[in-house]
């Protein structure tokens, strides 16, 4: 968490292993977040109140433009946002390829990339694991890894390597846990 500046505009960019990842990262963060999430949670009238009122950024997938440029003026605002670029929750356990380019909302601002890691919710009834999806979420130990600031225009494999070097320490301290 002392990675996160406390102001200034930052981009978050991490794994997506559940449904309530963005809940995790914004009770993870010592500042208020805007989160930009996939367009189809916008799709289910029981969230599309709650989400708007939270400010997320609708991302279209396959038109990715109209979401990069509202992320684009958060960031010239100065503001935190949080993008999972795999573009969806995974379907494995996983750091998935990145397939939202988000270079454009970043060019020409001063915002700085903050990686993350999700553990623990991969195998709790809130993923795609395939498991007991009914079964306690009670026992889970969650864990978000925040690593350092690393400059906007990183390219995006550098930036997944990393994510994927956060999940290991991740993982390590989630262990005391158990």
């Amino acid at each position: 968490v002392g990675n996160i500046p406390n102001d200034g505009p930052v981009l978050l960019v991490g794994n997506h292993h559940s449904f309530i990842d963005w809940a995790m990262v914004q009770m993870a963060c010592p500042r208020p977040l805007c989160i930009a999430s996939n367009k189809d949670h916008f799709e289910k009238w029981y969230l599309r109140s709650m989400l708007k009122r939270l400010g997320m950024i609708r991302i279209d997938n396959r038109h990715p433009e109209d979401a990069m440029e509202r992320i684009r003026e958060q960031l010239l605002a100065g503001h935190a946002v949080v993008i999972f670029p795999t573009g969806e929750v995974s379907k494995s356990p996983h750091v998935e390829p990145f397939s939202i380019d988000y270079s454009s909302a970043v060019e020409g601002t001063d915002a700085s990339i903050i990686p993350f890691y999700i553990q623990g919710l991969w195998g709790s009834n809130y993923s795609y694991s395939g498991s007991d999806m009914y079964a306690s979420a009670a026992d889970k130990t969650v864990v978000v890894g925040f690593g350092d600031s690393i400059p906007a225009n990183t390219d995006p494999d550098q930036v997944r390597d990393i994510v994927r070097k956060i999940s290991i320490e991740a993982w390590s301290y989630a262990t005391n846990f158990y």
